[in-house]
């Protein structure tokens, strides 16, 4: 089902996977690299952009999945499992993605 992990209505999704049977897991694994450029030169809509996917739309994936699978509000339990890149580790100014002051 094609969608935009940055979504807020993010139900559908998960509406649609639970046809399939109880939702027990989830895994955030989206993110993006745009305009490798000096930080200021970076338009406010494309960091407006990679704050929208990398990190909003892990917590509103992550509250959802939390509010489907938590026992206490009657759902089966389950995982979530949030990914990174191992570029997040290494320090290349400029470089996978980064938006550099130099």
């Amino acid at each position: 089902m094609p969608g935009d992990v940055a979504d807020e209505d993010v139900t559908r999704l998960f509406a649609a996977a639970a046809e399939l049977g109880p939702v027990t897991g989830m895994v955030n694994n989206a993110g993006i690299t745009a305009h490798l450029s000096h930080l200021a030169d970076v338009p406010v809509a494309v960091v407006r952009r990679v704050v929208e996917v990398n990190l909003l739309a892990s917590l509103l994936w992550a509250r959802l999945a939390t509010q489907v699978m938590s026992p206490a509000r009657g759902g089966p339990g389950g995982a979530i499992v949030n990914v990174s890149s191992a570029a997040a580790t290494l320090a290349l100014p400029c470089q996978n993605g980064a938006m550099c002051c130099r």
